[in-house]
């Protein structure tokens, strides 16, 4: 019935019919008529679905027989199906100028049947029968079905659309697919009112179970979230605390539950890092869980470790779950351990590791939550304080505790390497839930453009091969930054044998209405791929922090292949990035969009400083040798030093100019990190003349 789609270009071959259609032939076209379009138009109009569907056709569309427009759903108080239907009402009346009436009935799963005109839409539900492919599904919950079927005994032909899912979020999934579609159709017409629906059927489902984010920033955007189909937010407790009784006390609030119910989105509360719980008051209601140890010793961003050997540890973490469980949203809860390796020292601690004693902890403070919620979930985040005992720590946990494999310095990277380890490989294999804490950004550190499609598709390609279950991202401070690569992770976390890179870079420019689309595409595959050299070299984090200067002004050799360019391997790759830079800012400058040209500029000047570094490590150190240099050597040091001082000057203006567009109030209230990369471009990049401007002085 269906044809898989691995790519837009074989959709296009999938769904071609030899008719056009335009909307100047509607008015001389029979109602209910089936109407075949182009393949442009039908490549423009699934252009519009994110992510793509797995199994897609669309015969063409039906020009509706009469405005007066039914839309059956579950007789169901799930959110979810009151936010379908305003979702339709609304864009009923935007596109088709018509108001759209809503029936409820009992329905075989969660189903709604569309029709405009005549019919009985009870008629056309799917039967249980039916509905098995979907239960049949790896992740059946998310997974749906879209039909149009024609009705009526007689010509001329009826047409309705079924959408169906087994639970309440294949059906809201299948309503965006839907609802997306629609949105394409319409910008394909001259004539905007005309009630023109697709002939379709689609069958889909998610490849990763969960998919989504963490961090109180993705709360502001959950409607952004549900709308690509992301169905998982993390955010801390909105109170972790102890009451006067000295008991704890766990709240997530319910409001930010429900608007997450409405799109589809698990929200799961997080007691904070193990070695983070001052500000709870732990401490001060009892003094004695305060590891034993010398505080000078401990990283400053610690609080201390907690003694786990004392019975009020475990009873306070126990408190928390418990808090949480007993609410009627308590699905779920993650408990994350302590990021910094800092043991207690009494007698019995030092005897056991302490990530082994927290995971004990947080199992055991589970099972007595599970008394009185049984399907209570617990995930275990891991650290990079954790990672010499990753393995123990897998080997400890029941096999139904999820973990989420999250480290600052492994997951949180753009670097080139594959990200999943083989103990955590193993632990997959075993029957293991396993989630990954990626960034989806140039860097958790800093805030500077990424639009990087192949990084972000290497990463879920990763994931999803390795047969990992979760998507818990990081994209800090807002998605307003990073609102391609977290599409893009949409995209393939759902879909990731559907759009190429280039593909989803068309297809976003076109859902985003940016002209030329297709030399969007051909930005994006130049300009990704230097962009994640850059962004794995460390520049601007860690790279700008400091230790680029030191190394410099130490006169230390900088060699591609080697140290913070490691991941550059060759002179000729430098050179290559370089040009492919320039090559790119030709074309954003063609397509005339601010946001792609400014980010054009910050990657080019990036990648002019990193070109530099090369030879003028070389110089610097010849330099360091003679009392003078060689006039050739001090004309290619003025030429270096001219090429830095416009990469900084373009860096300041730029990324000001990239800010902007992704946040018109970001003047106002800008976030801590942007700041911090402003100034560390320019000071470390004016670090870098000023080097340069001392050995030209005449005396050298």
């Amino acid at each position: 019935m269906y044809q898989r789609i691995s790519s837009i270009s074989m959709a296009v071959t999938v769904l071609l019919l030899v008719h056009s259609w335009v909307s100047a032939d509607v008015g001389r076209t029979r109602a209910e008529e089936i109407r075949r379009l182009s393949p442009e138009v039908v490549q423009k109009i699934v252009r519009y679905t994110v992510p793509l569907p797995k199994e897609i056709r669309i015969q063409g569309v039906f020009l509706a027989e009469s405005a007066d427009c039914h839309l059956l759903l579950p007789k169901s108080d799930h959110p979810i199906v009151e936010q379908i239907a305003k979702e339709f009402r609304d864009q009923f009346a935007e596109h088709f100028k018509t108001e759209l009436k809503i029936i409820r009935e009992v329905t075989p799963g969660f189903q709604a049947v569309l029709i405009c005109g005549k019919g009985d839409p009870q008629g056309l539900l799917l039967s249980e029968e039916d509905l098995l492919s979907l239960r049949k599904l790896p992740v059946s919950r998310d997974g749906y079905l879209i039909r149009t079927v024609e009705h009526g005994a007689k010509p001329p032909n009826h047409f309705g659309v079924v959408l169906a899912g087994v639970e309440p979020a294949g059906l809201f999934y299948a309503s965006k697919t839907f609802l997306q579609l629609i949105r394409g159709l319409v910008s394909s017409q001259e004539e905007k009112s005309a009630l023109v629906l697709p002939v379709v059927e689609i069958f889909d489902w998610p490849d990763l179970q969960e998919r989504g984010l963490w961090g109180a920033y993705a709360l502001e955007e959950l409607g952004w979230l549900g709308e690509r189909k992301m169905n998982l937010v993390e955010t801390h407790a909105t109170r972790l605390t102890l009451g006067p009784d000295g008991r704890g006390v766990a709240e997530l609030d319910p409001a930010l539950v429900e608007r997450a119910r409405r799109q589809a989105i698990k929200l799961v509360p997080i007691i904070t890092h193990l070695d983070q719980l001052r500000r709870t008051g732990i401490f001060e209601a009892y003094p004695h869980l305060l590891g034993k140890g010398d505080p000078k010793k401990w990283p400053s961003w610690v609080d201390g470790p907690v003694c786990w050997a004392e019975q009020d540890a475990q009873r306070v973490l126990s408190d928390w779950v418990l808090s949480l469980a007993r609410t009627d949203y308590g699905d779920a809860v993650t408990v994350w351990l302590s990021e910094a390796a800092v043991q207690c020292g009494c007698d019995t601690c030092i005897k056991e590791n302490q990530y082994i004693m927290e995971t004990r902890a947080a199992v055991a403070a589970w099972n007595e939550a599970k008394k009185i919620k049984p399907s209570l979930e617990l995930r275990i985040l891991l650290t990079q304080g954790s990672y010499p005992v990753n393995d123990k720590i897998l080997a400890e946990v029941p096999p139904d505790v999820r973990i989420i494999y999250y480290d600052g310095g492994r997951t949180y990277t753009s670097s080139h390497q594959p990200m999943i380890e083989p103990r955590l490989e193993d632990f997959v294999k075993r029957g293991g839930w396993l989630g990954v804490c990626p960034q989806l950004t140039a860097s958790w550190r800093i805030v500077s453009p990424f639009s990087g499609a192949q990084f972000i598709h290497a990463r879920l390609a990763e994931f999803i091969t390795k047969h990992l279950q979760c998507l818990y991202g990081y994209a800090t401070p807002s998605i307003r930054y990073w609102d391609f690569n977290v599409e893009a992770a949409a995209e393939w976390s759902w879909n990731v044998h559907g759009r190429s890179t280039h593909e989803f870079a068309v297809s976003w420019a076109v859902r985003q209405n940016i002209a030329q689309p297709e030399l969007v595409g051909q930005w994006s595959e130049i300009l990704g791929p230097v962009s994640w050299d850059i962004y794995a070299c460390g520049i601007p984090y860690p790279w700008f922090f400091g230790s680029l200067t030191q190394q410099v002004q130490s006169r230390r050799i900088i060699r591609p292949g080697e140290g913070r360019l490691a991941e550059i391997a060759s002179p000729e790759q430098l050179l290559h990035d370089l040009e492919q830079a320039k090559k790119a800012l030709e074309i954003a400058e063609q397509i005339g969009h601010p946001k792609l040209l400014a980010e054009s500029e910050v990657i080019l000047a990036y990648m002019q400083v990193l070109s530099a570094l090369p030879e003028l490590s070389l110089l610097l150190q010849k330099a360091k040798g003679v009392e003078k240099l060689a006039e050739a050597d001090r004309e290619k040091l003025k030429e270096l030093q001219n090429q830095l001082a416009i990469a900084r000057n373009t860096l300041k203006d730029a990324l000001w100019r990239w800010a902007r567009h992704c946040d018109p109030q970001v003047e106002r209230r800008p976030p801590p990190r942007f700041l911090d990369t402003v100034e560390v471009c320019e000071n470390t990049v004016k670090s870098l003349v000023e080097t340069v401007a001392a050995i030209l002085q005449p005396a050298n």
